[in-house]
């Protein structure tokens, strides 16, 4: 999938992945299902909140330097009214509905490239 199109799970996911943390499934006696570990930790993948929350996404965008301004326009509709970049370098920039959907796929695109592999 395209790093630009990116929304919700698949967003926080993808977000995961570009911080280091590895897809796994677990089966059980009840069944399969995803998680996510990065070394000794694990976590649920449905808990990440990236792609709406400030407290997720925030540490994100201020150690990363991602800046975020709103872009109106008459040509786009409101999905991409929101830019985000890396000031002063030629690293990549996004767009999205919201500033924090706009700043975690420009995040993605910058870790993982253009098209990122998501399983949903």
């Amino acid at each position: 999938m395209k790093a630009s199109e990116l929304t919700g799970m698949a967003l926080n996911l993808a977000v995961d992945l570009a911080e280091g943390w590895q897809l796994v499934t677990a089966t059980d006696n009840a069944g399969s299902y995803p998680y996510l570990m990065k070394g000794d930790k694990y976590k649920d993948p449905k808990k990440s909140r990236y792609a709406s929350s400030w407290m997720h996404a925030g540490p994100i965008i201020e150690r990363e330097k991602i800046s975020v301004a709103y872009e109106p326009s008459l040509l786009y509709d409101d999905s991409c009214r929101w830019k985000a970049l890396f000031p002063m370098s030629d690293r990549e920039h996004e767009y999205g509905p919201t500033p924090l959907i706009a700043a975690m796929r420009c995040y993605v695109a910058s870790k993982l490239g253009d098209e990122v592999d998501v399983p949903f």
